[in-house]
């Protein structure tokens, strides 16, 4: 059954998000996100482990894959940093090749060769229904997607914003 989206996250797969995700990263444990306000993205999401600083985590739930080979329910956090913090953007921690969501992680997602020219890309969904789905869309699958869709990804190497 297909479901209609609500609103999309994507995170282009750049050096840091690469290397985080195949274990080769020296201190990025993380795919980052940016600045930019993502709690529009995340309504209803309980706001969890406030800090100091002003951040928080947000525990999402991610819809089960029923695809070949299915990945069962899970939750994703995502973190921000806070409006104190230096940084003050937003990440989704624990993404090491044993710890990453099973649709990103190395041989499922993200490939074991970074190409800066390929257009591949993390996803979170939020589908109509307030439902949460993460993805590994990878170049090939790109021309696939609906050309508003490709066109919003790829205004910007981080984004989320709602779908018509």
């Amino acid at each position: 059954m297909f479901k209609v989206i609500s609103a999309i996250l994507w995170r282009k797969c750049n050096q840091a998000t690469f290397d985080s995700l195949n274990g080769t990263s020296r201190g990025q444990y993380d795919i980052r996100l940016t600045r930019r306000a993502f709690e529009g993205f995340f309504k209803g999401i309980p706001k969890t482990n406030p800090t100091k600083l002003g951040g928080f985590d947000l525990v999402v739930p991610i819809q089960p894959f029923t695809g070949t080979p299915s990945v069962p329910e899970t939750e994703i956090t995502v973190r921000y940093m806070g409006d104190d913090s230096q940084r003050k953007d937003w990440n989704i921690p624990s993404q090491r090749p044993d710890t990453a969501y099973a649709l990103w992680a190395p041989g499922r997602g993200v490939d074991t060769t970074f190409d800066i020219g390929k257009r591949d890309y993390a996803l979170i969904i939020r589908d109509v229904d307030g439902g949460f789905h993460a993805r590994w869309i990878k170049d090939a699958e790109f021309e696939k997607l609906p050309g508003s869709v490709r066109a919003l990804m790829t205004s910007a190497e981080v984004g989320w914003e709602e779908c018509e």
